[in-house]
């Protein structure tokens, strides 16, 4: 029915559907063939434009009509003569020289339309339309059927071609024109179809049919998958990048879910990437051309299957079951005599193949049976042929291959075929007729892609985009030369930027970059052109040459950085050796700032020239040697919280009182220990080789080796500091007369440990982060770490440590710090002085003026006489000259001090002596004298 007036796309679509119906859908060429015949039936009155039910805007869906039929036609559309474009994108009919042309409009262009109807009750519809099951070439649906007033004849199944799975990641999809369609009784209720492709998915339609008007409606759609040959898709392409998928996952439409992918190298083990991926599909690179590898494929929920493939790394040929190695094979096209034979070849951009190992004459023999003639090879191949007489039965796979040796003098000139009867290498008429076994290298694609070069007056340096190729090279040179002369200069390199430094200023050069990726492929880029700037005054930013590696501008940013914190370790190391800070948490400190200074110190020499090379053991030995130090380095800030933990908390109790050599050697030997057991079981996992990461690579299981200890490590240092501060205990009464003047450093020496814990957590973490990723933000984040924990252990640990400050004091000005009283109080009342057991205990503490308050010497019961006259003096004080507190205990000046009235007490020359008396009340209180 032709609608009223003239008016754009969706405006028609709504008045058609006001009417509950739609714009008219052509969704069979019976459909159209009948609207066609219907509008010329009457010349006078036909249509010669009017608005189609198809809309391909971005808006829109554009595979169904408005009706929601299936779209199939898209060569009515997609064609030179559709007008289609982002403007023009609804669809009319034209009338075009006897038939109607599908063509692109704007969709505001007021067109007539013609609006389709559908008898309400004429028939029912589809409903519950579900997949049923399939294997690699069966799929099976199933539905219910709601009737309505007419019954349907038939159901019509259709089955069109949706998309190949394997490439699901880059194709969303599109119904074909082609399909496989079923007229099934009216009972059916289901339906099996088993010619269908390997492991791709399909459009299925089911639509109760009216034969005898060819009326079909209800229809209803769903997707079916067939199951894939294999488990596993895996493929090596000509970039280097291996394409993982797990195909039976994705035939079950669980594409998105997660699944756990391991690629590793099966000689030696070594894992390349692990990481959770969707099953649809995951990319790897960092692979070495001709070397083993296992896939690892497993789903993570439900934890249920896993499957495992091994593949050998090389690009793929064009044909399919031609390759050896890196070789592709094939046979010409017409038989030929033997030098007929080569130039055919040769035009095929191939060579006539050369024949060494049993499995080349086994690709060659299997080529020859499927062409039924014996193949041509190059004199030069070895005489390999089957063991045994009787071949009855046995198949090429089970063969067993011998070299037969001739007379060298005859190999040069005779021909060569390989014999189907004989099974091997023989000697055949140079002048019979064959065709030929040819080979030719499988592409493998440019990894130099994206060159880019910064040109000085007398150097060039070349960078291009490394992330294109998944190829690991095993070296790359530069061949390079003046413009207009021939002769050629050669330069290696292990890695990008390549920095030419013998260039002439004003000139111009031709340079072609070459890559070895090993089993004798190497890749040349395009040639390509630099002329050298005149500007001798200006200079070229080059990379830093550390020996023969270069590095770049952020990486020599570390390098500073580095330096910075090893100095600041050694200086840190002989002040405190050259003021005798012995002590057990400093012999703990001296032992952290060691290990930490070696490690950085492998960090800035070892790393960055071995880490660019191919030694592959020097690359295992700095990562383990990493490992040992920042784990000793960890080790030692522990146990220097165990230490000021000692001093302060009462019930923890450190087992190396006694000897600061044990607790060297427990700091040293634990780490040894982990280290051990973790190389020993897994040395290879520590770097990672495909990026050239000698620290340790965090996809590996060597990284729990570190992860794990470390974690313990700090956990338990940061348990041992926590106790410091919030426990409400006094702190232990010490017999050692030196760790009782390390009571009050300890108060703030805590926060310093605690501060270097994190500060190196923090470090070794973006550090192990940064040359794994290469990442410059990164890079410069770990080289602000090492600057912060540079400035903590030569600012800091120095300054918060009174003890350490006073021998300073001495050591270069020949006196000791002077301290007020009240620091004096308040350092006594914080850590020194411990409530005795009984009110009646007295102590007594003697201070010399001018001297650290660690150092006071304990007179009590057994003093000497002149600390006994002194005591008696104290007796004799007037009570508002005593004061007693439970915290501080009971302190009496001597004589010759003064009280002033506001309540400071000035010391006098020479020895000031204060009585310390313990109480039990909680609260201060005058003392009445005796």
């Amino acid at each position: 029915m032709v609608a009223d007036g003239r008016a754009g796309w969706a405006q028609q679509e709504a008045r058609c559907r006001r009417g509950d119906g739609n714009l008219v859908s052509l969704s069979t060429r019976e459909e159209e063939a009948l609207l066609v015949r219907s509008l010329t039936r009457d010349p006078s009155q036909q249509l010669t434009n009017f608005w189609l039910g198809l809309n391909l805007c971005q808006t829109y869906t554009g595979r169904r009509w408005s009706d929601g039929s299936v779209w199939r036609d898209i060569w009515r559309v997609y064609n030179p003569n559709s007008q289609l474009s982002s403007t023009t994108c609804c669809i009319k009919a034209a009338w075009n020289v006897n038939q109607y042309s599908w063509v692109g409009e704007a969709c505001d262009a007021l067109l007539l339309a013609i609006c389709e109807y559908r008898p309400n009750g004429l028939m029912g519809r589809v409903t519950l339309l579900e997949r049923a099951a399939a294997n690699t070439t069966q799929a099976g649906v199933t539905w219910t059927y709601e009737p309505n007033f007419w019954m349907p004849t038939s159901f019509t199944v259709s089955y069109c071609l949706f998309r190949k799975l394997e490439n699901i990641v880059t194709d969303s999809g599109n119904a074909s024109d082609t399909c496989l369609t079923a007229d099934l009784d009216v009972e059916a209720r289901e339906y099996q179809r088993d010619d269908l492709e390997p492991f791709t998915e399909y459009q299925v339609t089911v639509a109760p049919s009216f034969t005898l008007l060819n009326y079909t409606s209800g229809a209803s759609i769903t997707y079916v998958r067939t199951f894939p040959e294999n488990p596993l898709l895996v493929k090596v392409d000509s970039t280097g990048f291996v394409n993982i998928m797990f195909a039976i996952k994705v035939s079950e439409f669980g594409g998105e879910e997660e699944v756990s992918v391991r690629l590793a190298s099966t000689d030696p083990y070594s894992v390349v990437a692990q990481r959770r991926v969707p099953a649809s599909g995951v990319r790897f690179g960092g692979i070495q051309l001709g070397v083993n590898y296992t896939v690892s494929v497993r789903e993570v929920n439900p934890l249920r299957r896993r499957e495992m493939l091994t593949l050998l790394a090389y690009p793929p040929c064009a044909c399919e079951g031609c390759q050896v190695d890196v070789s592709c094979y094939m046979t010409t096209k017409a038989p030929a005599n033997a030098e007929q034979a080569m130039r055919d070849c040769q035009q095929q951009g191939a060579s006539v193949v050369t024949i060494n190992l049993p499995k080349e004459i086994q690709q060659v023999l299997q080529m020859a049976m499927d062409v039924g003639d014996d193949l041509w090879v190059q004199p030069s191949s070895a005489r390999i042929r089957a063991a045994g007489d009787s071949f009855t039965g046995m198949t090429i796979d089970n063969i067993q291959w011998i070299e037969t040796k001739t007379n060298e003098s005859q190999e040069s000139s005779d021909c060569l075929v390989v014999s189907r009867e004989a099974r091997g290498v023989v000697q055949e008429d140079c002048t019979i007729v064959h065709l030929a076994a040819c080979s030719y290298r499988a592409f493998v694609a440019q990894p130099f892609v994206n060159i880019s070069t910064e040109v000085g007056p007398t150097s060039v340096s070349v960078t291009w985009n490394a992330n294109a190729s998944g190829w690991l090279t095993q070296q790359i040179s530069v061949t390079y030369k003046k413009t207009a002369e021939r002769n050629l200069r050669w330069m290696a390199a292990t890695s990008q930027p390549v920095v030419i430094n013998d260039l002439e200023p004003d000139t111009g050069y031709t340079l072609v970059l070459e890559a070895d990726l090993g089993s004798n492929v190497l890749v040349t880029s395009k040639e390509f052109k630099i002329f050298t700037t005149n500007d001798t005054t200006g200079k070229l930013v080059s990379p830093l040459l550390l020996g023969m590696s270069p590095m770049l501008q952020y990486q020599a940013l570390q390098l500073v950085c580095s330096s910075l914190l090893v100095i600041a370790c050694i200086i840190t190391m002989l002040f405190f050796f050259a003021t005798g800070m012995f002590y057990q948490d400093c012999v703990a400190q001296l032992g952290f700032e060691s290990a930490l200074m070696v490690a950085y110190l492998v960090l800035m020499i070892v790393y960055p020239t071995s880490a660019q090379t191919n030694n592959k053991t020097a690359c295992i030995g700095i990562a383990v040697a990493l490992h040992f130090l920042f784990l000793c380095a960890f080790t030692f800030l522990m146990l220097e919280a165990l230490t000021l933990a000692h001093l302060l908390v009462i019930y923890i109790k450190s087992p190396f009182q006694r000897s600061n050599w044990v607790m060297v050697v427990v700091g040293l030997l634990l780490p040894l220990l982990v280290v051990a057991f973790t190389a020993g079981f897994g040395s290879q996992q520590y770097p990672d080789f495909s990026v050239g990461n000698c620290w340790v690579n965090p996809n590996g299981n060597a990284m729990w080796g570190e992860v794990v200890p470390i974690g313990i490590l700090v956990a338990a240092t940061v348990f041992l500091l926590g106790n410091t501060f919030f426990t409400q205990q006094m702190p232990p009464e010490l017999a050692e007369e030196e760790h009782r003047g390390r009571q009050s450093d300890s108060h703030k020496l805590r926060w310093v440990v605690l501060a270097l814990c994190v500060e190196l957590l923090v470090a070794w973490a973006s550090g192990v982060a940064a040359n794994q990723s290469g990442d410059q933000g990164i890079y410069v984040f770990f080289c602000v770490m090492t600057l912060v924990l540079a400035i903590t252990i030569a600012g800091a640990r120095t300054s918060f440590d009174d003890t350490f400050r006073s021998k300073m004091h001495r050591l270069c000005c020949g006196t000791e710090l002077t301290y007020k009283r009240s620091e004096i109080l308040s350092i006594s009342a914080r850590s020194r002085i411990t409530p005795t057991h009984k009110p009646e205990d007295v102590s007594r503490v003697v201070t010399p003026v001018g001297s650290k308050p660690g150092h006071s010497k304990l007179v009590g019961s057994r003093s000497s006489s002149s600390a006994n006259t002194h005591s008696s003096r104290l007796g004799r004080m007037s009570p508002a000259n005593e004061r007693t507190c439970s915290s501080l205990g009971h302190l009496t000046p001597s004589e010759g001090v003064s009280t002033p009235p506001q309540g400071r007490v000035t010391p006098a020359l020479g020895v000031t002596i204060f009585t310390i008396k313990s109480n039990r009340p909680q609260q201060c209180s005058i003392s009445q004298a005796d």
